[in-house]
């Protein structure tokens, strides 16, 4: 089962709000073989160290603007497998996750100028990105990658005492799927997301569709490990969502 768009394209530019994250602050680097701490003093840990996952990691170059700082970027994890789908369970006895919370949600994709496999069409890859068992959107990658990683993002209220972030395997009529990275947060009822999501779409999630960084002149990228919460000089838009 799929989403589907039902609210207009929101622009927040003047009242995005920085909140402190309440229980669930993690930062999983996929595919990295040891814990580190970021240039932006974010604690990152393999997701070596959890139990259950599956496929084989890889090292790869980072863009140019990580420099020579530790990275998620500068591995992935793919699933070469025959599953389905491949998922990260967080739950309530590993990770405090109760019903009724509000999450941020971002993963990230970044493996440079090519994949350590084969893919259907020559230079691009192309999986699906689900969440307890709806399809969040599919990720699509031209290679060589230059310039960013790609990022999804989405603010979910859970349903139950957990949540399971997939990506489709290949049996699914998708490419091999892989991931560089995976952010989850716990954010406060009154964040402008949340109370929207709240007030005018019955809790169902909101995806992120563009951030836009009205801190400077430029088109300087903030990188998906400098917004620790929803921070108050990237604002992004957003698309309502409901499974059906």
């Amino acid at each position: 089962m799929g989403f589907h768009i039902v609210l207009a394209v929101f622009l927040i530019r003047l009242s995005c709000k920085y909140t402190e994250a309440q229980q669930a602050f993690l930062s999983i680097d996929c595919g990295g073989c040891k814990n580190f701490t970021d240039a932006n003093v974010i604690s990152w840990f393999s997701d070596n160290s959890i139990s259950g996952i599956a496929g084989n990691a890889s090292k790869v170059t980072p863009p140019a603007y990580v420099g020579n700082s530790p990275s998620p970027l500068s591995c992935i994890r793919f699933f070469p497998g025959g599953q389905s789908k491949y998922c990260y369970m967080f739950d309530l006895n590993h990770y405090g996750l109760t019903q009724g919370k509000a999450f941020l949600i971002r993963a990230s994709f970044w493996a440079g100028s090519h994949l350590p496999y084969p893919t259907r069409f020559k230079n691009s890859v192309s999986f699906k990105f689900v969440i307890n068992a709806d399809e969040w959107e599919e990720v699509s990658i031209e290679f060589p990658q230059t310039g960013k990683e790609v990022n999804k993002e989405m603010y979910l209220i859970t349903s139950r005492d957990n949540i399971e972030v997939c990506l489709s395997g290949s049996s699914n009529d998708s490419d091999i799927p892989f991931i560089s990275s995976l952010v989850l947060r716990e954010l406060a009822d009154d964040l402008l997301p949340i109370s929207l999501t709240i007030s005018l779409s019955a809790g169902r999630p909101l995806t992120t569709v563009k951030r836009t960084n009205f801190g400077v002149y430029t088109e300087a990228f903030v990188g998906a490990g400098d917004i620790r919460y929803s921070s108050n000089i990237t604002c992004p838009s957003f698309i309502f969502l409901t499974s059906v």
